[in-house]
């Protein structure tokens, strides 16, 4: 049994009922916020991140952890007696450590198209290994300031419209209102589990993690969703 995509089902089951309850002219302006949310989040992650990597050490602890779990057993390197600030490894190793890793195929092939000079410059690192805990830790802070800022954006514009008491004054209205209601819903329901991939994505090395990539992985549907997360496809874009 496929308990995440019974989850997702959920989630657009109900997203879709609340479209139909309240109809096309309710729920679009629920649509319009969560866009709007997004817009302002994309705008202000940036800033966000920045604050995190200056007043945490999430990054660097990041950078620790990822360099040791990207060095799978079949891969004969003991990365613990060599300066990673030393370490240069021949193209074709590089490529097997990459491939053979246990990380979640984006991040594998995000790994091998960026490992180059330009990409290098960018994250401010001269070898293989600081590479791999820059590019992640990157990632990861992304991740973690597009959830939090998302978070608050949410509750501040629904706030917003709580107290103006925006929903309440609009028309029901029945009918074709009602079924256009129910596709703006599911469209809803699209955002918000690519945002619970993002949770997911973070969860990866832990078991709940991996066992949430197994079922996706073993649902066409769930799989569609997870490549064509376009929120996931701008968090972890390299720039």
């Amino acid at each position: 049994m496929n308990w995440l995509l019974i989850g997702v089902g959920i989630i657009f089951f109900i997203c879709m009922a609340i479209g139909y309850a309240k109809g096309f002219i309710k729920i679009i302006v629920s649509f319009g916020t969560t866009i709007a949310s997004l817009a302002l989040v994309i705008f202000l992650t940036p800033y966000t991140g920045k604050a995190i990597v200056a007043m945490t050490p999430i990054d660097e602890m990041v950078k620790e952890k990822c360099i040791s779990m990207m060095i799978p057993e079949g891969v004969d390197i003991d990365i613990s007696e060599i300066p990673l600030d030393k370490i240069e490894l021949p193209r074709q190793k590089q490529m097997e450590i990459l491939e053979k890793a246990d990380i979640p195929e984006f991040l594998k092939k995000g790994l091998m198209e960026n490992n180059n000079n330009e990409a290098y410059k960018q994250l401010g690192v001269s070898n293989f290994m600081d590479y791999i805990g820059a590019y992640v830790s990157d990632i990861i802070v992304k991740i973690i300031s597009f959830l939090i800022t998302f978070l608050v954006v949410t509750i501040f514009i629904r706030a917003i419209i709580f107290a103006l008491d925006i929903i309440t004054a609009l028309p029901v209205i029945n009918g074709l209102n009602r079924v256009a209601g129910i596709a703006v819903g599911g469209l809803i329901a699209v955002i918000l589990v690519w945002i619970a991939f993002l949770i997911i994505t973070l969860l990866y090395n832990s078991d709940i993690g991996k066992e949430c990539f197994r079922c996706i992985e073993n649902s066409e549907f769930l799989t569609f969703l997870y490549e064509k997360n376009v929120i996931l496809d701008w968090v972890t874009k390299l720039r």
